[in-house]
């Protein structure tokens, strides 16, 4: 998987086979055959293979942590995830193959957006259950948040 993301990344959908993933990987192509089936196939598992808001954790609101550096420490783990090399990278490759696989690439943006949008969720119902705030609406108190730190302007 890390030598197909490197190569899709690097030289595109289009320029990469499963014969250059193979011999990248060290196996014979009817390996990656047998895996995975074909070079969509393996693309799909690249693209939903997981991001780093994944496998990065949101650490948990420290026992003594003021409000103030809960927020702050939060708005960096949403900066540093979102320029992530790897996110950055992956995004890049969405946009340039979205006319090739625009389904895919639609469900990734829903998925991806959902599952930010949902750890961002958890330490605001955190926030919530320690007593640091009053908030009726996590859902959109996170869907805020990430926008007022990445400067997205609502349409």
């Amino acid at each position: 998987m890390q030598i197909a993301t490197e190569l899709f990344v690097r030289e595109g959908y289009t320029a990469t086979s499963l014969g250059d993933i193979a011999k990248s990987a060290g196996v014979a192509t009817r390996t990656l055959y047998q895996h995975f089936g074909d070079k969509k196939a393996i693309f799909q598992s690249v693209m939903f293979a997981p991001a780093p808001a994944a496998v990065v954790p949101l650490a948990k609101v420290g026992d003594d942590e003021l409000l103030f550096d809960a927020m702050m420490r939060t708005a960096e783990y949403v900066r540093d995830v979102s320029f992530h090399p790897t996110t950055v990278d992956m995004m890049r490759l969405a946009i340039a193959e979205s006319k090739r696989f625009p389904d895919m690439m639609q469900r990734l943006v829903t998925g991806s957006h959902a599952r930010f949008n949902a750890k961002i969720r958890q330490f605001f119902d955190e926030l919530v259950g320690r007593g640091m705030v009053q908030d009726d609406d996590t859902e959109a108190s996170a869907e805020m948040f990430i926008h007022l730190i990445l400067e997205i302007r609502p349409s």
